[in-house]
């Protein structure tokens, strides 16, 4: 499992505690022969979560998740 970190902790203005960086795990990630970064994840669900996380990589990393 690898972490990605999609925005960093931040307190918030009359809030008692800072919110923590908003994070990614990812399943796998590896390289291909020609030097590709793949961000994969072993999905049963797809969770709102999930699918909001997922649209962050792809814009905040510009990475796209491979489901599996």
């Amino acid at each position: 499992e690898v972490p990605f970190v999609l925005a960093p902790a931040v307190k918030i203005e009359g809030e008692k505690r800072a919110r923590p960086a908003l994070r990614y795990v990812a399943d796998f990630v590896y390289s291909t022969a020609d030097g590709r970064l793949v961000v994969e994840d072993a999905k049963g669900m797809r969770t709102p979560v999930y699918r909001l996380k997922k649209h962050l990589m792809a814009t905040v990393k510009n990475i796209n998740v491979v489901e599996s």
